[in-house]
């Protein structure tokens, strides 16, 4: 819309404001204005004015705002600021930089946000940027560097050849990892629209998208599989292969990419019965060599199912840009948090997108309203140009998104730090079959294994192990229990963890050296006969430390060694145990108690908090003292005793001079097993004050 100015944005000065500055980078001081206050109402006020026009139809169109307040909107007052970023240097080797201007909406009003609708509601805001006056690709003019883009319902099929074209001949770090024997051994031959076998060092694309509802998925089973090999097979199938696949086969093309690799299609679908594996443990490893050797990764972000399709490559981009020209400057809008619209979907919910996205070494990905490009060196969009690869790389809006491909580079430099932070990440998200709990995380895991040179046991790094099972989760529910797993992994709950890696650094230890048994260390798929565990400094003076060691399968109770048994209770005589991985952990433990009645209350109202008491020596909880609190379960505390088992695994220095002693808390099973129930710390003195006896507890 194009028009003269009400005599409230005259006062602005709109061309002034968005003229950008050249300054020494040392001395940028990064603008931040308030120019005043807008709504609703008072915009209506000004139908011909286009920039009030430009503000009503950003508001208007607000999707969280207007989803996550019960106010009236019309009065609701929006603040709009001035503030600026860089565009890119000026000059050869000159340490001046252009800096760009940008507007700011935010409204003022609190907001009742509703966390199913954004995670980042409070800092949620719109922004205005100035445009480029006329059609623009990344390798352009420098002066344009961190202006707008004009966008349609299409996406610009040139700008995306140009990124993978930049990456590939400016990137050397994000070259795909050719592994031998790593590569599919089927793919889709775009141009003969069939599934063939991958040919030798053949470069192709994969796709990263969600399946929705199986029973709509086309798939290569023994049926199908002589009719997929088959030439113009897929053309002839056209209308029952799924839109993102379809979608991505001719962006393939377009892109001058002759294969593309489908799980879907490039895997033999297995008919799923009960717990069975529909792929099998050799598959899921090789999940890792699959996209670290694809040449690039098509993520289909967009809509919930196979068929929602690529929607700016289709012409049917979800949002449509709303501009003004005010004068000759031509201004558009676009909301800051559209990133995370990337995190908000359905493809990043999935549990197995995870290592799709982070092993992958190039993404394009396709929400329903932006294209974003996503390597080890940039992140680039479709809606803003491109700053200078001097200054980052990516255009200022993603500085808000957080580039998941690079926390290999932080697990590498952190160590077990950046392997919590991908845990967390991964047992936030969902499952359709519980028993793939570690298949979908096991490309991630290996290649982490790789670059920290370590094992896992069930999903536990064991260079790392006593830190490791000290996972902590927000609260304890036995219904959350994922069956089939033990208790002392993360991968035995279906819950997230917290990855508090500030609480728990690994250098903060006492005595970080590992003992390692290189010859005994096997995967979580093989028998483990023996697992000896690092020894640490003393958890209580004048008396050894705490060591691990895991038992492969235990046909019956009995038959544990009588002289490791420290237990409080005999073990029950069964014919058959039904535990098959049992660590036996001979440490310090203490009998504390757990308050009948809650002391806090907790956001869910099944879970309270609870005290953690130290009874009096008489074993009796009469003004006895609080030393910790957990939260569980307010049903399954009702029916338990007071009394439970907590394990000594490690002891903390602080740098203020604190020391904490890390514990398992356990319940005692039927048969007289240790099984997991949170992990707890407490002060050194207080647990000294416990009384903590050496024993030996059998978790499992």
């Amino acid at each position: 819309m194009s028009g003269a100015l009400c005599q409230r944005c005259k006062s602005l000065h709109l061309e002034s404001l968005f003229e950008t500055r050249t300054m020494e980078l040392s001395s940028v001081v990064k603008m931040n204005k308030e120019l005043g206050s807008y709504c609703l109402a008072t915009l209506r006020q000004n139908p011909d004015c286009p920039f009030c026009h430009l503000l009503l139809q950003l508001i208007e169109n607000d999707k969280t705002t207007l989803n996550s307040t019960n106010k009236d909107l019309e009065m609701m007052p929006f603040g709009l600021s001035i503030g600026d970023s860089y565009g890119t240097y000026v000059g050869e080797n000159s340490r001046a930089v252009r800096v760009i201007p940008w507007l700011y909406i935010k409204p003022r009003w609190p907001i009742e946000y509703d966390p199913d609708i954004t995670t980042d509601a409070p800092t949620h805001f719109l922004h205005i940027q100035r445009l480029v006056s006329s059609k623009y690709g990344p390798l352009g003019d420098k002066t344009c560097y961190g202006l707008g883009r004009r966008i349609g319902r299409t996406a610009d099929l040139t700008l995306l050849k140009s990124w993978l074209g930049l990456c590939c001949s400016e990137h050397p770090h994000c070259t795909p990892d050719t592994t031998p024997g790593g590569t599919p051994d089927l793919v889709i031959d775009v141009g003969h629209q069939c599934v063939v076998p991958a040919p030798k060092e053949c470069r192709y694309a994969a796709l990263s998208y969600v399946w929705g509802d199986a029973s709509k998925q086309l798939k290569l089973t023994d049926e199908t599989r002589k009719r997929f090999m088959s030439s113009n097979s897929l053309a002839t199938a056209w209308p029952d292969v799924p839109t993102t696949i379809r979608h991505a086969m001719q962006l393939c093309q377009v892109l001058g990419v002759s294969f593309l690799w489908v799980d879907a299609l490039c895997i033999h679908q297995k008919p799923r019965r009960g717990s069975e594996d529909v792929w099998g443990a050799d598959i899921s490893k090789k999940m890792q060599y699959i996209y670290q050797g694809a040449f690039f990764t098509i993520v289909a972000a967009a809509g919930t199912d196979c068929w929602a399709g690529l929607p700016a490559f289709a012409g049917c981009r979800g949002s449509e840009q709303f501009t003004a020209n005010v004068n000759g400057l031509l201004l558009a809008g676009f909301d800051h948090d559209q990133p995370h619209c990337v995190k908000l979907s359905k493809w990043h919910s999935r549990a197995w997108t995870l290592q799709e996205r982070v092993l992958s070494k190039r993404l394009m990905i396709f929400t329903d309203d932006r294209v974003f490009w996503e390597c080890g060196t940039a992140f680039l969009e479709d809606i803003h140009l491109e700053r200078d690869p001097g200054l980052g790389g990516h255009g200022p809006v993603l500085d808000a998104f957080t580039n998941d491909m690079m926390i290999f580079e932080q697990t590498q430099i952190e160590g077990f730090g950046g392997y919590l932070n991908l845990v967390q990440d991964f047992t936030s998200r969902q499952l359709s079959f519980q028993k793939d709990a570690l298949a979908a995380f096991d490309g991630v895991l290996s290649y982490i294994g790789e670059k920290l040179e370590t094992g896992f046991l069930w999903g536990l790094p064991t260079a790392y192990f006593e830190l490791a099972i000290l996972f902590k989760m927000e609260f304890y529910d036995p219904n959350k229990r994922r069956q089939g797993f033990p208790s002392w992994t993360w991968a035995g709950w279906n819950q997230a963890i917290q990855a508090d890696t500030d609480a728990l650094t690994f250098t903060q230890w006492s005595d970080t050296g590992f003992i390692a048994v290189p010859t005994i260390f096997h995967d979580e798929y093989q028998p483990i006969a023996i697992f000896l565990g690092p020894k640490r400094d003393n958890l209580t003076d004048g008396l050894e430390t705490i060591t691990f060691e895991l038992l492969d399968g235990i046909a019956e109770p009995e038959s544990l060694p009588s002289t490791r048994l420290a237990l409080t209770m005999d073990l029950s005589v069964l014919d058959q145990s039904c535990h098959n991985q049992v660590i036996i952990a001979s440490s310090f433990v203490a009998r504390l108690c757990l308050s009948q009645a809650p002391v806090a209350d907790t956001p869910f109202d099944f879970i309270k908090t609870y005290a953690i008491i130290l009874p009096n020596r008489d074993s009796s909880v009469v003004m006895s003292r609080k030393i910790g609190e957990v939260s569980v379960s307010t049903s399954w505390r009702m029916s338990q005793s007071d009394f439970f088992y907590f394990i000594a695994i490690g002891k903390e220095h602080t740098q203020e001079g604190a020391t904490y002693i890390h514990t398992l808390m356990v319940g005692i099973t039927a048969d007289g097993m240790a099984e997991r129930i949170q992990a707890v710390m407490f002060l050194d003195a207080d647990w000294t004050d416990a009384r903590p006896q050496h024993s030996t507890m059998y978790l499992v």
